[in-house]
């Protein structure tokens, strides 16, 4: 160790220099991991030349109060404040855990962050106070990060050029407006409006940087993938949908409701499985209602997916002003009762009506009571998606409703494994009540969905690459071939077929995939993650002894938790293994 005083070179265990005495500290090791984050950075433009005509008490009133509302924002969509600078904040997106869709929160703050300011200047305006504007960059890339820093004094936390890159950005944006770069741009652009910019010369950069004005959300709902433009037939799971069809039709003739949970990993196919259900009712000569609402990893509200499909029944629109809403719902109590009886209830669930309180009982007793008068008319598939994300209030009404409801009432939800981690007993103990558990694609099916996607003379080498990849998962197959397409390496013939335009040496995983991946394994319990990380230092294929050496872990205990790890199907046992006498284990892409 070299003495900071006086620059000797001192033994690893020396604790004083040997020449000069002075105490010699031991370097504080830190945790830190890289990680794909996206960085907002917005700054309030003018505050300077505001604060010397205005009062200092006047400006820091107004500014404090609107960093509390734009911190609020940042907080909703599962951002990370950094720090606040003078007039500027810093938030990220994926740190300390990732998300799945970390760009696209970026960038629906930055959207809700110039709407709440214009709010507030509305009252600022009406008190006869200063008003504000705020500019905002966004982009994201590959960052250190401190992991303690994190999770207490977060200046410092994070070093990487996404942050420079959306701090340049934010000063190019003009007031008012969300400046992103292209790998925000890359990821988010099937979600939000656009308009290009001309490239910018910004501080630090060699050459110009691509630049888009963020402009509205298109029409989608939060939580919905973009349609890859291309579609297989469903392959894989004639007997699952079977399953779902023979459930239904018990449904419609025993007149009582069942509860279907189908279960698997991100991407694996549960939505499509849904929707090919959804063909079927829509091809029989009988009605059903179809009811959908979907679970949000964020932004949710208490049985926000149940009022989903109650503002469908009730024909109320995103935009209704409460007063429409409550109106429309009570003209559907009538409809259906006969009179108003529990209009209030159903008033509670999609209108936000609080004008009284009612006990959970009675909520759930009007609300099952409101599907059981639609199921008296026509059988109800009431399609829940994401309930691994559900809040518990909405997984007592499923249970609820699966125990006390009568009449056809299939309850089709969707979930990742995760749901068994906060409710280990889903489902257990009712004789209507089943689970379908969706496994990856075999090699054939995997093969037989590329052909079906690209259609043409593929080489048997571009074809395994992408099986091998994907690992039998039909999103990371579609995104596999996206990222193909948007390359330049496969391109469309004038026949309607696929060709290679360049050779392709390694497919990289599209950072959709990627942010699904460490979704997954930043919400690991630490021992596991760690594990996991040890285990990735060995390669894609290790062993329990190796894994035990490299972490200084107990064989045993390393057992146990790639036991646990091989149930949420994070990795997956060979046999036969390379050694004797050990397990030998492969990473799952999931």
């Amino acid at each position: 160790m070299r003495c900071p005083t006086c620059a000797t070179e001192n033994p690893e265990q020396a604790r004083f220099c040997l020449n000069c005495g002075t105490p010699l500290a031991v370097a504080e090791t830190r945790r830190k991991e890289r990680k794909f984050a996206t960085a907002l950075f917005a700054d309030l433009v003018g505050s300077t030349s505001l604060a010397e005509h205005e009062d200092p008490e006047v400006v820091q009133s107004v500014v404090g109060r609107a960093f509390d509302r734009l911190a609020e924002e940042v907080e909703r969509y599962g951002g990370l404040l950094e720090k606040f600078m003078g007039d500027a904040v810093l938030a990220v997106f994926g740190v300390p855990k990732a998300h799945e869709d970390d760009p696209e929160r970026a960038v629906r703050t930055g959207l809700e962050m110039q709407a709440v300011l214009s709010e507030l200047n509305r009252g600022f305006a009406a008190e006869g106070r200063p008003q504000l504007a705020m500019r905002i960059g966004v982009e994201a890339g590959e960052v250190l990060v401190d992991l303690e820093r994190a999770s207490g004094p977060r200046d410092r936390m994070l070093t990487g050029d996404a942050v420079n890159t959306a701090a340049r950005l934010q000063t190019a944006a003009d007031p008012g407006h969300v400046v992103v770069g292209p790998a925000v741009y890359a990821t988010t652009k099937e979600i939000i409006d656009y308009r290009e910019l001309a490239p910018l010369e910004l501080k630090g950069k060699a050459e110009p940087v691509p630049a888009w004005d963020a402009l509205r959300i298109k029409a989608r709902r939060r939580g919905e993938r973009p349609s890859l433009g291309l579609e297989a037939r469903l392959i894989g799971r004639d007997e699952e949908l079977t399953v779902l069809k023979q459930t239904l039709h018990r449904v419609e003739s025993e007149g009582r409701p069942a509860l279907v949970t189908v279960v698997g990993t991100a991407g694996v196919g549960k939505s499509r499985l849904a929707h090919e259900l959804l063909n079927d009712v829509e091809g029989r000569p009988d009605f059903v209602y179809w009811r959908t609402g979907r679970c949000l990893a964020y932004g949710n509200t208490s049985y926000s997916a149940l009022a989903d499909a109650i503002k469908a029944q009730c024909e109320i629109l995103e935009d209704d002003p409460a007063e429409v809403a409550g109106s429309k719902a009570d003209a559907a109590v009538v409809e259906l009762f006969g009179d108003t009886e529990v209009a209030a209830e159903i008033r509670a669930l999609v209108a936000s009506d609080t004008s009284r309180s009612f006990a959970r009982e009675e909520l759930f007793e009007a609300w099952r009571r409101f599907l059981e008068r639609m199921a008296a008319r026509y059988p109800l598939a009431l399609v829940l998606e994401d309930v691994h994300w559900a809040d518990s209030g909405l997984l007592d009404f499923i249970e609820h409703v699966a125990d006390w409801a009568q009449g056809p009432i299939l309850l089709l939800t969707l979930a990742r494994p995760e749901l068994f981690d906060v409710r280990p007993m889903w489902g257990g103990g009712k004789r209507n009540a089943a689970s379908i558990y969706l496994d990856p694609l075999t090699e054939d099916e995997a093969f037989a969905m590329i052909d079906d996607l690209l259609p043409g003379e593929l080489s048997d080498e571009l074809r395994r690459l992408i099986v091998e990849r994907s690992e039998g998962n039909p999103l990371y197959t579609e995104e596999i071939v996206r990222t193909l397409i948007d390359e330049g390496v496969l391109r469309a013939t004038d026949a309607s077929r696929w060709e290679i335009a360049r050779r392709v040496e390694e497919v990289e995983l599209p950072r959709s995939i990627q942010g699904l991946i460490a979704a997954r394994l930043d919400a690991l319990p630490d021992d596991e993650k760690s594990l996991l990380q040890d285990a990735a230092v060995v390669g894609r294929v290790f062993w329990t002894g190796s894994v035990a050496n490299l972490s200084g872990r107990d064989p045993a205990e390393v057992r146990d938790a790639l036991g646990r790890l091989r149930v949420k199907e994070l990795v997956v046992p060979h046999e036969p293994s390379s050694f004797s006498g050990e397990a030998e284990f492969g990473s799952a892409t999931t």
